[in-house]
């Protein structure tokens, strides 16, 4: 009986393998209608993961912070909303907003990623260049939306009705995002090698 749950957990565990021959490669046995469920299920996950931390973050540099000792104050309540009341957390606006930029720019690179190996691209300069770009135009997409309701928010609260985001706003976080992602991406690992 034992061996029989064993097998059932290995079997099962397998289900979430990817099928990936040789790591560096980049030739897969799976099929991309068996692999891209798993690869937004790992989006989804990461997301999940990372979410949490990031609003809250987002949640106290929007609060009045003219201390240290007041923001840890305000991180301390944050994160005993997220324990204590989850599922008020979970569903509060930074958090969802926050989420859907993680889970779609995860999800467009996983994806990309696919593409690029379903497509046989092996050369890694190339490969690097087109996950970048497809990661950065939905990041900078997602992240000018996310940024832009957070502006609103914040209008309205001031007493600005219908407030609007400036295309020149916009334009400054598509800035301030593509140099963030080209830092990450490519002056980081010339600055490492």
């Amino acid at each position: 009986m034992a061996a029989n749950n064993e097998e059932k957990k290995t079997l099962w565990a397998r289900d979430w393998e990817f099928g990936d021959s040789h790591f560096d490669t980049h030739e897969f046995v799976e099929n991309a209608k068996v692999r891209a469920p798993k690869e937004i299920g790992c989006a989804f996950a990461a997301s999940f993961l990372v979410s949490p931390l990031v609003s809250i973050i987002d949640k106290c540099i929007v609060k009045d912070i003219g201390t240290t000792a007041q923001l840890m104050k305000n991180m301390g309540v944050a994160a005993r909303e997220m324990v204590f009341q989850p599922t008020k957390f979970l569903t509060s606006k930074p958090f969802v907003l926050t989420f859907t930029v993680y889970f779609g720019t995860y999800a467009v690179a996983n994806l990309s990623e696919l593409m690029l190996d379903t497509y046989k691209v092996k050369d890694d300069k190339q490969r690097k260049t087109m996950k970048v770009s497809a990661a950065s135009v939905a990041n900078i997409g997602l992240l000018a939306w996310r940024d832009a309701i957070f502006a609103r928010d914040a209008a309205v609260a001031t007493g600005v009705k219908k407030p609007s985001t400036p295309l020149r706003s916009l334009g400054l976080f598509a800035v301030r995002d593509g140099a963030t992602m080209y830092s990450t991406f490519y002056v980081a690992p010339t600055m490492y090698s």
